[in-house]
């Protein structure tokens, strides 16, 4: 009896030896497989790339891979979040995206701005408000950036917009602005040093503007013509913010160093100083 009980014991002892070896050859084959795949395809370039690149470890590398990384993060932050429009409506959801960023909003109707407390509390409304629209965003001195206005599309009742000393706004956002055409009132971007010319350029869209504010533009060459060409461009604007004499000073001003000119050209004329050569000396 005891030597059936070790034979059927040896027995089950082999069947498993037999059935987990086939189970790792099974594995490693499948293994070899996929590597035999990957081999076939080949890697990828940035694969490739990333392997061949030498590693950097100067402080000068940290520091730039630490602002890629928070750059990264920032543009994360940014993003356009569609759940939360779903649920609370354009203007609501971009209410709370601009205070989370530290800017201020203004309701429609409503006198009383809502901003981020000490508390980290702003007491805006957590879901859909019929009526409730966004009339003024103050978004100065904050990240606001390209992909920022994504958040802040479809916004029927926004007449107000301040970004001044905003350091990630540029030309490409100016370019975005075309959404608020139809109802922007003031617009405030000084400060912002990555603005150029060629972005102010874009504000032509604008057309019910009635004010912009551009001081402290230090991205801005020529800015006197700047500011001239920006009046003929939105002529029913209250432009503020650089100081240029008028086209009409300007013109004067031409015609009168043209006068003097002209003026000094006669004075020392070949004539004049002939005549006033041969005069008679007094008695």
């Amino acid at each position: 009896m005891a030597a059936v009980i070790v034979r059927q014991g040896f027995s089950f002892f082999h069947r498993s030896l037999i059935l987990n070896r086939q189970f790792l050859v099974a594995t490693v084959c499948t293994s070899c497989s996929r590597q035999a795949k990957i081999f076939e395809q080949g890697l990828s370039v940035d694969v490739l790339a990333s392997i061949q690149q030498d590693i950097d470890l100067s402080p000068k590398a940290l520091h730039r891979w630490i602002i890629n990384q928070k750059w990264n993060e920032l543009k994360t932050e940014h993003r356009y979040d569609e759940e939360k429009v779903k649920a609370m409506g354009c203007d609501i959801a971009a209410a709370h995206f601009v205070v989370k960023h530290g800017g201020a909003v203004k309701f429609l109707g409503r006198d009383r701005w809502h901003w981020k407390t000490e508390e980290r509390k702003s007491y805006l409304p957590q879901r859909f408000v019929e009526g409730l629209t966004v009339e003024a965003i103050d978004a100065s001195n904050t990240t606001m950036m390209y992909s920022s206005f994504d958040n802040l599309a479809n916004l029927p009742s926004l007449v107000y917009l301040k970004l001044s000393d905003c350091q990630y706004i540029d030309d490409w956002c100016l370019s975005r602005f075309h959404m608020f055409a139809d109802t922007l009132h003031f617009l405030d971007i000084s400060g912002c040093p990555r603005v150029t010319e060629r972005g102010l350029a874009t504000l032509h869209h604008l057309e019910n503007l009635k004010g912009l504010k551009i001081s402290n533009m230090t991205g801005v060459d020529n800015k006197e013509l700047v500011m001239i060409l920006m009046e003929e461009m939105l002529p029913y604007c209250h432009i503020t913010g650089i100081d240029y004499v008028s086209r009409e000073h300007l013109d004067s001003k031409c015609n009168d160093q043209l006068k003097s000119d002209e003026g000094n050209q006669k004075l020392h004329s070949p004539e004049t100083d002939e005549i006033s050569m041969d005069r008679p000396s007094p008695s």
